[in-house]
C-alpha cells in the first residue's frame, strides 16, 4: 500500500497491513486513547493524518535517506 494513495479514513484492518501488526493491535490503541478514531455503527475508522503520524514517528520524512 503507497502512503500517497490511502483513503481520507482507512479501516483497522488497512491500518494493521501497513503498520504490519494485528488488528486487534490498531483497535487495543484505539481504545487505550493512543489512536484517533472515529466509530461509527460499531466499525472503527482511521484519519489518514493519525495513521501517518504512527507510521512516520511522529514526524514526516525528511527526504531521501
Amino acid at each position: 500500500m503507497d502512503v500517497a494513495d490511502l483513503p481520507a479514513f482507512l479501516t483497522a484492518d488497512e491500518v494493521a497491513a501497513l503498520l504490519r501488526v494485528s488488528r486487534e493491535t490498531i483497535r487495543r490503541r484505539a481504545r487505550r486513547g493512543e489512536l484517533q478514531y472515529v466509530n461509527g455503527l460499531g466499525v472503527f475508522r482511521f484519519p489518514r493524518e493519525a495513521v501517518l503520524s504512527l507510521y512516520y514517528c511522529g514526524a514526516p520524512p525528511e527526504g531521501p535517506r
